[in-house]
């Protein structure tokens, strides 16, 4: 299972604009916060489908890289259990974006009682 030319061009593509990021998300650095580029819904999409594409291989070549081994029964484990929590974090982001939309609503809804609460109270 590896990746396909078109996730692998989206990839080199995305990867190559967040190193020349600057503005919204960006550090100091000129390099793009983890958090910011989960938020883009575009880059949360690739590295699902980048994930679901890896090898045990894979996972631990890249963990030896960052200078964290791991055995090849762990990187089995691992890419066992990605799919589980690529839908995990999928959902996750979903609630977050209702609970926003809805802590807004209820701000509003907040204000508004108030305002009808004073009107009512200096008509009175």
């Amino acid at each position: 299972k590896n990746m396909d030319e078109k996730q692998m061009q989206d990839m080199m593509k995305m990867s190559a604009g967040m190193r020349g990021a600057s503005g919204a998300g960006a550090g100091p650095d000129g390099q793009m916060d983890p958090s910011a580029m989960m938020n883009d819904p575009q880059m949360r999409k690739a590295a699902e489908d980048m994930m679901s594409n890896m090898t045990p291989e894979m996972l631990a070549s890249m963990s030896k890289a960052m200078g964290v081994e791991i055995g090849e029964d762990k990187a089995k484990l691992i890419t066992k259990f990605l799919p589980y929590l690529m839908k995990l974090m999928r959902l996750f982001y979903w609630l977050k974006g209702i609970w926003t939309a809805h802590k807004m609503r209820l701000i509003i809804a907040f204000v508004v009682v108030i305002v009808a609460m004073l009107q009512r109270w200096w008509s009175g």
